[in-house]
């Protein structure tokens, strides 16, 4: 079975290594980016990956409007979006839900809670399984 492709988008460099190395070991293909424009520039080099989980907080463009942006892409419009975020206010899920996010992963959240939700998100449709 092929592996599943996450595209993480944090920018604080520590937090991703760790996020890319642990589902790196859990058998998924995981790539960094620490900023909005870097998460672009992935996108436009290689094909769109399974998953993208997005900080909310990046320098250069909100997580959301991101988000919002990968979907209004025809290559990437499909991709199912994780945004997560040290912002546990009410007013976040509304936020997330209008960017097109398909979840939202409060900090800190837990190694085997993050692998769950991956596992979750990139799960083949039982219909499409079926050959």
């Amino acid at each position: 079975m092929e592996r599943k492709r996450v595209l993480v988008v944090e920018d604080d460099r520590d937090v991703n290594t760790l996020i890319c190395r642990y589902l790196g070991h859990r058998d998924f293909t995981c790539t960094g980016a620490h900023s909005a424009e870097q998460c672009l520039g992935e996108l436009d080099a290689d094909s769109a990956p399974d998953l993208i989980l997005i900080d909310l907080e990046l320098p250069d463009l909100d997580g959301a409007e991101l988000c919002r942006r990968i979907h209004q892409r025809a290559d990437a419009r499909d991709v199912p979006v994780l945004l997560m975020t040290g912002y546990q206010l009410a007013n976040q899920l509304d936020r997330v839900r209008a960017a097109g996010a398909a979840a939202l992963l409060l900090k800190p959240f837990s190694p085997k809670e993050l692998l769950a939700k991956v596992i979750e998100m990139t799960r083949v449709p039982p219909a499409a399984q079926a050959i």
